[in-house]
């Protein structure tokens, strides 16, 4: 029982599953890999407790046979390999794997695959779409969630389809994101949630190249797959807060247009005097400005700004200052806007040529 494959290729797939290795914590469960050779197609897989991913690699093998490995120390060895044909054999017994590659050879232990925590049949259905769409806004998302233990849907980015669009949306109590695009294919309407790990795993381990990824959902997981790679992960508990509520309910009553860099500077200024507390807004028709003060040092900032545009009533309130430059930063256009509801006391912030895709922050009205 043997296979054989180019030490490059292996080292790639199993660079893919070592953040699932990584995030197995102590548990002896998910502490091995276990590979199947199907048809001189090598089924990679690496679970954890939320996680499951299968990298797919073509193989020259002789027989169709599985074994569970170490997952650290094989693909530690792995890695050190340079890149050339290596031989996997395991034993009559299929208690060891011998590796042999150019230098010479290495065994390790192999396990019973019966051990190994039962891995579920990706389902049929679902939708597909361009990953290059998808894949990075799903990752940009999850920098607006929050792990906490009380709510822990809300570690989660979500993708909510409805009849007009497909919305990606996630919040971290005092902020929501959203990204959306017309649903002009028609997609079904379907909610499917998407943890921070796979939104991770998706943008920095998948071939972007590929045309599509095929999404599927059913009462207890969410489904990926690609050409290579197959993935799931276990739901959050309890219900996801109600965006749309928000979102909908949002009625401008101000808008104010900035260059980017000097909100950015205004705000990085107020950062540095007072790192954890609110800065306040102060936006009127006679003059903007970003102020903050430290009660503990004594030290204050007050940084002018010329709004670019402006059109409604006055905004004087508090908000969280980091948060705010984070979301500024990561906006990608020269001109920022800043609309307000007098009556919600949320900001919304986007660039000015990219409704698609916005924020809305909670602020404290003074």
């Amino acid at each position: 029982m043997l296979f054989k494959c180019l030490s490059k290729s292996l080292n790639e797939k199993l660079s893919k599953l070592e953040l699932v290795v990584k995030n197995a914590g102590s548990n002896s469960l998910y502490k091995n890999i276990k590979i199947d050779i199907i048809n001189s197609l090598a089924y990679i897989t690496s679970v954890n407790a939320k996680v499951c991913v299968i990298e797919k690699l073509e193989v020259e093998s002789d027989s169709n046979f599985s074994f569970l490995v170490e997952a650290s120390s094989f693909i530690r060895f792995v890695k050190k390999q340079k890149n050339g044909e290596i031989k996997i054999v395991l034993s009559d017994k299929k208690d060891s794997i011998t590796i042999y590659y150019a230098s010479g050879e290495y065994s390790c232990p192999a396990f019973d695959v019966n051990t190994f925590p039962m891995v579920y049949n990706i389902p049929d259905g679902g939708i597909n779409v361009k990953m290059n769409d998808y894949v990075s806004v799903l990752n940009k998302a999850s920098n607006y969630t929050e792990i906490n233990e009380l709510y822990p849907c809300i570690e989660n980015v979500v993708i909510d389809i409805d009849d007009i669009n497909i919305n990606i949306v996630s919040t971290d109590r005092n902020t929501i994101y959203r990204y959306f695009i017309p649903n002009q294919d028609k997609v079904e309407k379907v909610f499917i949630p998407v943890s921070n790990a796979s939104s991770l795993l998706l943008d920095k381990h998948i071939n972007k190249s590929l045309d599509t990824l095929s999404i599927k959902v059913d009462d207890t997981r969410t489904y990926f797959s690609t050409p290579d790679m197959d993935m799931y992960e276990i739901h959050f508990d309890g219900n996801y807060p109600n965006w749309r509520f928000v979102d909908e309910h949002f009625v401008k009553t101000s808008t104010y247009v900035f260059d980017k860099d000097l909100l950015v500077q205004a705000l990085q200024n107020n950062l540095k005097v007072n790192e954890f507390d609110h800065c306040k807004l102060i936006f009127t028709d006679k003059g903007c400005g970003i102020m903050s003060e430290n009660p503990m040092s004594g030290r204050s900032c007050k940084e002018r700004l010329t709004a670019l545009s402006h059109n409604g009533n006055d905004i004087i309130c508090d908000v969280l200052c980091g948060r705010y430059l984070g979301i500024v930063k990561s906006i990608s256009y020269n001109r920022i806007v800043i609309e307000h509801d007098h009556k919600s006391h949320f900001n919304k912030i986007y660039g000015e040529n990219n409704k698609n895709e916005y924020f809305l922050a909670s602020s404290i009205i003074v």
